[in-house]
């Protein structure tokens, strides 16, 4: 990370899979250091699906903050990190330099029956964990 005060990152969403995204972005934009995704990664992809495109976009990003979706398999809530400088900041507070990030992923309950969803108490609970980290 730079020795500046400030932190230039991009934050995007609902990709649903298409890599060229984030390919334009990163093309666009080479001093970003930092991609926040924040969700629907994929449309109902796979585990391997997810942790692919994420990867892939350390070709642009020097590190990745993520959080999974209602679409995303559910197992993802359960990883830490997808890889090299990738982290899953669903539940979770990271530190990046001086700056701290903390993410909540998935959905409220939904018609569509989705990966993930939680019960407003359960969002209710991760909103407030923040204040005990």
């Amino acid at each position: 990370m730079s020795t500046m005060d400030y932190l230039e990152f991009i934050a995007i969403s609902d990709v649903h899979g298409r890599y060229s995204y984030v390919k334009r972005l990163g093309k666009v934009v080479s001093s970003i250091e930092l991609l926040i995704i924040a969700g629907d990664i994929t449309r109902f992809g796979r585990m391997d699906d997810v942790l692919d495109f994420i990867n892939n976009a350390l070709e642009y990003f020097n590190t990745i903050l993520f959080v999974p979706s209602n679409y995303n398999p559910h197992r993802v809530l359960g990883i830490d990190s997808a890889g090299k400088k990738t982290y899953n900041v669903h539940g979770r507070l990271y530190r990046y330099g001086q700056y701290h990030f903390y993410g909540i992923g998935g959905s409220n309950k939904t018609p569509f029956n989705t990966y993930i969803e939680f019960s407003d108490n359960y969002l209710k609970d991760l909103v407030f964990k923040v204040d005990r980290l």
